[in-house]
């Protein structure tokens, strides 16, 4: 048996990331493959595709149909509202087809078992607009309208199959009911990769939620989503995969679209966030929101491939003789070597830890006990740029480190961070960091959270601001001295011994922390 997908003509969507209202995220997954997918559940191998306008983003997503085990094909129409002549060239006569209209998703059977002339799904009066019929039945109903389609099919003696009112998305105007209706579980045959945590708490994997955060079921938790301290999420919310609600934020009766950033504080209800565009369906408005409340979030940090490590290099040229001669001052007022190495797992590195690749940058400072933990911070001081940044220069111009990037992290803490959350693996560390920009030192619970933050939210504008807020503050900051007793104790661990005396004097630093306690 094959089937007919037609898909109604498709108006701009007002989300930003959605081309078309057919590809709007329920759950984890356009509307659109949750009808696809019970198509092909049911055993049907050949889907032909009728398209109105505006629905050339349909062939895009699905593609040739290898993907579900199916073979797919494409008729563009100019009315797909009135679809009677492509259809009676699809269809044999005495062949059975399965007719979806895709702005409907009933709760279809397991299995389908036409009996002739065939079946209509739904109720009289309360067609559900899909059907298994005969392609002789079809041809002789295909002069109607699409909306009078099922009335002409009973006609002809096709029996109904009460399904009950299937799941509908004609606009954006629907989304609210429809995600409402599949997180209830009113529609069995939907597919998720997500499980169901708690009763009515779905989550994807690698979401991680704070020790303090809520979820309010029902509530969807999309893939590598990250729920911040005191954050409230649901009941009746749907977070797409890639998103981070920030601190004490509130979520509910709301869709938050994929890759989106909900900042601290903030609370969505009724409406659908996509990247910074906010959209109210009962209102029909959209708004553009200021950054520091709703963003888009990017996947990786931005390269400009050739020009960073080009003048990183120059800068290290530049400042060498500042270097030389703050080696030279601690050379002959402290103890031990004065270029320290720090080694770090260079990245974006893969998944298996077998396979990470280690990289070596030198700072004029030991390392500190915290950098096991959280990362190499380089302080927003003069000491901190003259004693760390600028000595590491050279491991930008090498390609290594980025200016701007997360703190570079031994294995330890990349072990235990990427774990946490994988988009870490992926995003470049560098030698400025939004950690060593916090007006207060982030709290444990929320280091993680502030590294996360910077990986989805940066990009070439942003990261330059980061470069001026830290200069601005290095350049009017003093700091406290690198600690004199550090090199004879490191000196100490290296050889394998323990040192006799602890350090008696400590930089200062943000408290050291561990990572969020994430369930």
């Amino acid at each position: 048996m094959k089937a007919v997908i037609i898909v109604p003509e498709q108006k701009p969507s007002a989300c930003p990331s959605v081309p078309c209202v057919a590809l709007f995220p329920l759950l984890d997954r356009p509307f659109l493959q949750h009808v696809v997918e019970a198509v092909a559940r049911r055993g049907v191998r050949e889907v032909q595709f009728v398209l109105g306008r505006g629905a050339d983003a349909v062939a895009e997503h699905f593609g040739d149909g290898t993907r579900w085990g199916c073979a797919f094909a494409y008729h563009l129409i100019a009315d797909p509202d009135a679809p009677g002549g492509v259809l009676r060239t699809l269809v044999e006569e005495t062949e059975y087809v399965l007719v979806a209209t895709a702005d409907r998703l009933p709760a279809l059977p397991t299995v389908l078992r036409p009996a002739p002339p065939g079946l209509l799904f739904g109720a009289p009066g309360e067609w559900s607009g899909w059907a298994v019929v005969r392609g002789g039945e079809l041809a002789a109903a295909a002069g109607v309208a699409l909306r009078d389609l099922g009335p002409a099919l009973a006609e002809q003696g096709l029996k109904w199959v009460d399904v009950g009112r299937p799941v509908a998305l004609r606009s954006v105007a629907d989304v609210a009911e429809a995600q409402a209706r599949l997180l209830r579980g009113e529609v069995p045959c939907v597919l998720v990769t997500a499980q169901e945590a708690a009763p009515g708490v779905w989550r994807a994997p690698n979401t991680r939620v704070a020790a303090s955060g809520t979820l309010v079921p029902p509530v969807f938790i999309g893939e590598n989503t990250v729920i911040g301290p005191g954050a409230v999420v649901g009941p009746y919310a749907a977070v797409g995969p890639n998103c981070m609600i920030d601190r004490d934020a509130r979520v509910r009766d709301a869709t938050v679209c994929g890759g989106t950033y909900v900042g601290t504080g903030v609370e969505l209800s009724g409406v659908i966030a996509d990247g910074r565009c906010l959209v109210n369906p009962r209102v029909r408005t959209v708004a553009t929101i200021d950054r520091r409340l709703l963003d888009r979030l990017a996947t990786g940090l931005p390269l400009v491939a050739g020009l960073e490590p080009l003048l990183a290099g120059a800068a290290f040229v530049a400042a060498a003789p500042v270097v030389l001669a703050a080696a030279l001052w601690l050379w002959l007022t402290r103890p031990g070597p004065v270029f320290w190495p720090r080694r770090f797992v260079t990245t974006p590195a893969p998944a298996a830890e077998s396979t990470w690749e280690l990289g070596t940058a030198y700072a004029l400072v030991p390392p500190q006990d915290a950098d096991e933990e959280r990362g190499w911070v380089v302080p927003a001081t003069f000491r901190g740029l003259v004693l760390e940044l600028l000595p590491a220069l050279g491991s930008v111009a090498l390609g290594n480190l980025r200016l701007v990037g997360l703190p570079p992290r031994r294995r330890t803490a990349m072990r235990e961070h990427g774990l946490q959350y994988p988009p870490i693996l992926r995003a470049p560390a560098g030698l400025i960091s939004e950690a060593a920009l916090c007006p207060p030192p982030p709290a444990a619970e929320d280091r993680l959270l502030v590294d996360v933050y910077q990986t989805q939210t940066s990009r070439l504008a942003t990261n330059v601001r980061r470069a001026g807020r830290f200069l601005a503050k290095a350049l009017t900051r003093w700091g406290a001295p690198p600690r004199a007793a550090g090199a004879p104790r490191h000196a100490a661990d290296r050889a394998g011994l323990v040192a006799a005396q602890p350090p008696t004097t400590v930089v200062e630093s943000p408290p050291a922390g561990r990572a969020p306690e994430l369930v």
